[in-house]
């Protein structure tokens, strides 16, 4: 039997540190009260390698390993949620393996990436989200209260990077692909279809593309996007919306689009049954966005 693997996204997250009692006046991200975003991190990973519980509720968090380079850092963690008893079945032979209870939690494996710019008012956090994680904050989560227990005088703010943010970096859309999730026997015939899921994908001239502004088109009128892919527009089962960005560097990047452009945006790692990113692919994954982000977002300071 093959491996499995489980599709991975990219969340990403714009921090900052204002100075007390100024809310409109910022540290610049290397100098936050003497001290750079960048050696605090590693500081906190170093210092909090351990098993720890995020404000005394279910999840969990495990720093394993940190890598610090002059602008990023690179963390190794592992996150779950207790209160759910289970057990572990080797799906090749439908073997339980073994159980767990309540206070047991299901810890699984991904990335956090810290990115700063010298001179910049923010950071930028890259996070890679994989199914059963303790979310998308709990290392933001941890790294503030460590701000706090350091007593180092900023506040610690964050935001989640918005779609409408995101596409500034982009010259064009290359396609646009809706999946439709339905039963096996409601496949028609002369379609795309891969595993459980239909595909429509509708694509421009080669070195052509399909302008921005379609996006907001597309995640905001429903009728746009089934006219553009000319599928019926109702549809009972589950759907998912993407599209495939061409950046100006010349990279070509797949977001999962949500039904608002104001809404965070959440990039594709690796696809259902695709391998998992190595950390040399998901560095580049996450400086391309970052470097784009960087000249599109405000300095703050």
């Amino acid at each position: 039997m093959a491996d499995f693997f489980a599709r991975r996204t990219l969340a990403v997250y714009r921090i900052w540190f204002e100075i007390p009692r100024k809310s409109d006046e910022f540290f610049p991200i290397d100098n936050i009260d003497g001290h750079d975003v960048l050696d605090v991190f590693e500081g906190f990973c170093f210092e909090e390698n351990k098993l720890m519980q995020l404000d005394n509720s279910e999840r969990f968090l495990w720093i394993k390993d940190v890598k610090k380079e002059p602008s990023y850092c690179l963390a190794s963690v592992q996150s779950g949620r207790a209160g759910v008893a289970g057990s572990v079945v080797n799906t090749a032979t439908a073997e339980e393996k073994y159980g767990y209870g309540v206070n047991e939690a299901d810890m699984v494996a991904s990335r956090f990436a810290l990115y700063r710019y010298e001179g910049h008012g923010y950071a930028i956090a890259c996070i890679e989200r994989v199914p059963n994680d303790a979310g998308s904050t709990v290392m933001l989560s941890a790294f503030k209260k460590y701000f706090r227990d350091k007593k180092i005088r900023a506040v610690f703010r964050r935001e989640q990077v918005k779609q409408e943010q995101a596409l500034k970096a982009f010259k064009g859309i290359e396609d646009i692909e809706v999946r439709r999730y339905t039963k096996a026997a409601d496949r028609s015939d002369g379609l795309s279809i891969e595993s459980e899921y239909i595909s429509h994908i509708a694509r421009h001239k080669r070195r052509k593309f399909f302008p921005l502004h379609i996006a907001k088109d597309i995640a905001e009128d429903r009728k746009s996007l089934t006219a553009i892919l000319g599928i019926p527009e109702e549809h009972d089962g589950r759907e998912d919306v993407m599209i495939r960005l061409k950046g100006w560097d010349g990279s070509s990047r797949q977001f999962v689009l949500g039904d608002d452009l104001r809404i965070p945006l959440v990039e594709m790692l690796n696809d259902s049954g695709e391998k998992p990113l190595t950390d040399a692919e998901f560095l580049d994954r996450c400086s391309g966005i970052v470097s784009g982000l960087a000249e599109n977002l405000d300095r703050m300071i």
